[in-house]
């Protein structure tokens, strides 16, 4: 498991390598380390019978907004470091 983590994590830092807005990949790495995350927490985090449904119901909704935040994320941080070369000193402030 350490060892998809640390491919997965290669992955990502390359695709920050390129500068490229790639939704396709951006999701590829979000649902692989989505797998990988809710297995984890199903190992760790055993709700008793009676709120097991509704924990994973609340658990996913939270992973979905997170995935939307975590790619405009990485293509704000795209579009800064193509930008970055060309920013004046006014706009690197902001």
């Amino acid at each position: 498991m350490k060892k998809l983590t640390l491919i997965i994590a290669g992955l990502f830092a390359g695709l920050f390598t390129f500068a490229q807005s790639n939704t396709e990949e951006i999701d590829l790495f979000q649902s692989m380390y989505g797998i990988e995350k809710k297995a984890i927490v199903k190992e760790f985090v055993q709700p008793k019978a009676i709120n097991r449904e509704a924990f994973w119901e609340v658990y996913d909704n939270y992973e979905s907004q997170r995935k939307v935040i975590g790619k405009e994320r990485i293509i704000l941080l795209e579009q800064f470091a193509t930008q970055y070369e060309k920013m004046t000193n006014d706009e690197s402030i902001l």
